[in-house]
């Protein structure tokens, strides 16, 4: 509580409404999430100078109360994390503090988790953001899981070293990456791309699937060492 509201012995939230279960101190969307104090008063806005504000940018469109998830303080691994919730059910996690750091609306666009910035009045990727958006290269998320945006799960790389972890393409049939059945040879074929040269692994019987899949995998671990991915 702050000395405004001690001194006035406020038994409701800043926003005068003896029903709201807001928080004092945070967005009234229903995130949980803390909002900055008005630099100035705006009677349009409902800003008091000094105290807190209603709404973070980008929230005041958002549904509030029930229909709302909370937000999520838990502890994975000994390290303090937040589950910050997205639209249509998702959430994503980061660790603790992050969901202070980029005030603005959090969305999930085009697999990506982003955010508002008011500065630019554009969405940005958020994992970007955490990083430090460095120019020219590309942020990695080690388990594939984009809505993943702890620093431990995410690295820099080049454009080549992010594609190594790239996920299983729509059009593939097998379920692995690079492990195709040919209609022609009646067999499974297992092929790798490095650095832009496909290499030919071998071609495997109908009842030959696992060897196939694993012939690939270790191939994937000699050319991609780190970079190859989990399924």
């Amino acid at each position: 509580m702050t000395p405004l509201q001690e001194s006035l012995a406020l038994p409701f939230c800043i926003c005068g409404d003896s029903r709201c279960g807001i928080p004092f101190g945070k967005c009234h969307c229903g995130c949980g999430r803390n909002v900055r104090l008005a630099s100035q008063s705006h009677k349009k806005y409902r800003h008091i100078k000094g105290q807190p504000i209603m709404y973070l940018s980008g929230h005041s469109g958002s549904s509030r109360g029930k229909d709302r998830k909370p937000i999520l303080f838990l502890k994975i691994d000994g390290n303090l994390v937040t589950f910050v919730p997205l639209p249509h059910g998702r959430y994503t996690i980061v660790d603790r503090g992050v969901e202070n750091e980029f005030p603005g609306l959090w969305s999930y666009n085009s697999g990506y988790v982003t955010y508002f910035d008011p500065d630019t009045k554009k969405n940005k990727k958020l994992h970007r953001g955490i990083m430090g958006n460095p120019h020219g290269l590309k942020i990695d998320h080690r388990n594939g899981y984009t809505v993943d945006n702890r620093k431990e799960n995410l690295r820099v790389v080049t454009q080549a070293q992010n594609s190594r972890n790239h996920k299983r393409h729509s059009t593939n049939t097998s379920g692995v990456s690079g492990v195709k059945w040919s209609k022609q040879e009646q067999k499974w074929i297992s092929s790798i791309t490095f650095e832009r040269t496909c290499y030919f692994l071998g071609s495997f019987k109908i009842d030959e699937f696992d060897l196939a899949v694993k012939t690939r995998k270790d191939a994937e671990v000699k050319f991609f060492g780190e970079f190859a991915r989990a399924e």
